[in-house]
């Protein structure tokens, strides 16, 4: 049904009143699925490399270990996705909603692009975002939750993402430290004297 684009799919879903169609393992390589109602459906596994998912609803829908390398996902809505141990390597996800999104062991590597993607209550576990940009662009709706792991794996974040996922200031003064980084000190030299 994909196939014949996404105006067919869409009113086939709405008018059999299909909410959670499988799609494990679908090849949609390169598809362009431009909104897209993907919402519930189970794209675990599926191949969506390269595939345009602009605008594209998949709120609930499930993409365990879905391939979305390269793929264009500006605007999508990813609200309470799972998107565990998906790849990510390279995938546009500007403007993006993650809010609730299960991001553990995703691939975020080759420069994906999080500017202005929407996050609160999204779950970063033993993902590594080093390579991932416009971290200090992202919109904060709510606090989300980063484990040791990641903030390990994933270098010197920007402090306005990690302010915005919900660490508090005193902590922030110490990862440095716990983390086994340098801790950074600032010197400051006051010198006073008077004629007399």
């Amino acid at each position: 049904m994909l196939k014949q684009g996404v105006d067919a799919w869409n009113a086939w879903r709405l008018k059999n009143e299909i909410r959670n169609p499988n799609l494990t393992q679908a090849d949609l390589t390169g598809a362009d699925l431009t909104e897209a109602y993907l919402s519930g459906a189970c794209l675990a596994f599926a191949n969506l490399s390269k595939a345009k998912l602009t605008h594209a609803r998949l709120v609930y829908a499930d993409l365990t270990g879905a391939n979305l390398t390269h793929a264009r996902l500006v605007d999508a809505d990813l609200t309470r996705a799972d998107l565990t141990k998906v790849d990510l390597a390279g995938a546009d996800l500007t403007r993006a909603d993650l809010a609730g999104a299960n991001l553990a062991g995703a691939n975020l590597t080759d420069a994906t692009n999080l500017k202005y993607a929407i996050l609160g209550n999204t779950v970063f576990w033993d993902v590594a975002l080093t390579e991932v940009k416009s971290l200090d662009h992202c919109q904060h709706v709510g606090p989300s939750i980063i484990d040791f792991w990641t903030l390990r794996n994933s270098g010197p974040l920007p402090i306005a993402f990690l302010r915005g996922v919900g660490l508090p200031d005193n902590l922030l003064e110490y990862l440095p430290s716990l983390l086994n980084e340098a801790i950074q000190y600032y010197s400051c030299c006051i010198s006073y004297s008077s004629k007399g």
